[in-house]
């Protein structure tokens, strides 16, 4: 018998092993309670002990600014400077193999189009050859629906991969 714990480690792992597939966005979406916040943070904890340098929104940014704030401070950036130009600089100035950026937003439905935009347009930094930031979007399915809206349709492009929690089970 697969349990839930058994299907969340699986699930784990098909989301770790499409950061090494894919560029762009990554979707993970499931109704309240289906365990996604847990799986954030055990993405999070995992990325964490390969090196992989994570910025993780526990609530997401109701701003572009908030958005940006965060990713300053927890990577402890410049915050004078260009933002756009900092956060290259700092990913394209680390050693090869740990060169990119996850960005994990939870709730990522609660967003404005603004922000939502803000972190597509994130996908664009690039080094040579290979985008340097990887988003984890999880929320409702209001996400999916917000994802199907023409305003999104770019974003909704970049999705590499989409992962569905289950609801949870009735008691």
């Amino acid at each position: 018998m697969i349990t839930a714990a058994d299907s969340h480690r699986s699930l784990l792992e098909d989301i770790l092993a499409a950061f090494t597939a894919n560029e762009g966005v990554i979707k993970l979406t499931g109704p309240a309670g289906s365990g996604k916040s847990a799986m954030c943070g055990a993405l999070f904890q995992a990325l964490r002990a390969q090196g992989t340098e994570v910025v993780y929104f526990l609530a997401p940014p109701q701003s572009v600014e908030a958005l940006q704030n965060g990713i300053v401070e927890q990577l402890q950036l410049d915050a004078t400077r260009n933002f756009t130009r900092t956060l290259t600089h700092y990913l394209r100035s680390r050693a090869a193999p740990y060169r990119h950026l996850v960005l994990i937003v939870d709730d990522a439905h609660g967003m404005d189009e603004p922000t939502l935009m803000a972190v597509r347009m994130l996908c664009n930094i690039q080094s040579h050859d290979h985008g340097l930031v990887r988003v984890v979007l999880s929320g409702s399915p209001a996400l999916d629906a917000l994802l199907c809206l023409p305003v999104y349709r770019s974003l909704a492009q970049r999705i590499g991969q989409s992962f569905v929690l289950a609801p949870p089970p009735l008691s």
